[in-house]
């Protein structure tokens, strides 16, 4: 008998099936001293991107949201994985601007990520030139590259600030960090939470930048992207544990993550 675990959590059918297939799998929660404990029934989109093969990303919270890795995945090999998985778990993919790989999320984002209370979050790590051009995170974007543009975007900018958008209807609104958030081959954790009123970038666990805007976003019947953008920007480096919220976490929160 070994590896017996208790949740203080149901577990989905799919988070079940992940630890039946790599016994290394981390559930995104934990509940100890800090008051960190992220209830699983807002979890919308869990995306550890680790699979090491074939073109699917399997979703663990539990929707059914599986995604597609669209135009060649990349899966690295002796890879350690963000810290917080076990040494040598994952094989993630690597994204390519080059290669315009990224992964296809949703072909319609209004039934699942049309949300006034949001948060997304995960790791990344770019493998090059942190400071040579946009590199797509998260894309829920509009029709075409012109106001109001977005609807939930996260992006590393051209000196390596981490940009957040949305809209209020007509027009893009946005925050970004005083500065950059990591440094090529670096792992760096980056949380966005959005409601009406307040708006917050974490780095590391850590809170950057707030605004207090009052807007009201309007979503839109497109895509939803990892590692691309409706312009055409995409990712150079490694994302893995996306997991978006419907709702604002807390900074005890995004530290559990």
């Amino acid at each position: 008998m070994a590896d017996i675990r208790m949740y203080s959590t149901a577990l989905s059918e799919n988070n079940v099936k992940e630890i039946y297939e790599n016994s290394k799998v981390i559930i995104p929660t934990k509940n100890d001293a800090s008051g960190g404990f992220v209830s699983q029934t807002d979890l919308k989109l869990w995306l550890p991107l680790v699979e090491g093969h074939d073109v699917l990303a399997y979703d663990g919270s539990g929707n059914g949201n599986h995604c597609t890795i669209v135009n060649d995945p990349d899966w690295v090999t002796g890879q350690t994985g963000c810290p917080q998985l076990v040494t040598g778990y994952n094989r993630p993919n690597e994204f390519k601007n080059a290669r315009s790989n990224y992964v296809q999320v949703a072909s319609d984002g209004s039934s699942t990520f049309a949300n006034q209370n949001y948060t997304v979050a995960g790791w990344i790590n770019p493998i090059a030139g942190t400071g040579a051009g946009d590199k797509a995170i998260f894309s829920y974007d509009y029709t075409s590259h012109v106001d109001p543009y977005y609807a939930i975007q996260v992006r590393m900018i051209n000196n390596g600030k981490l940009f957040f958008a949305w809209n209020n209807g007509s027009n893009y609104q946005y925050m970004e960090t005083p500065s950059a958030i990591t440094s090529d081959n670096t792992w760096c954790h980056f949380a966005c939470t959005y409601t009406s009123g307040s708006q917050k970038i974490y780095i590391n666990g850590v809170e950057v930048s707030s605004t207090t805007r009052t807007d009201t976003i309007t979503f839109y019947n497109q895509e939803v992207w990892i590692g691309k953008n409706n312009y055409g920007s995409y990712f150079d480096g490694i994302i893995n544990e996306v997991v978006v919220y419907n709702s604002v976490l807390s900074l005890a929160q995004v530290q559990a993550l």
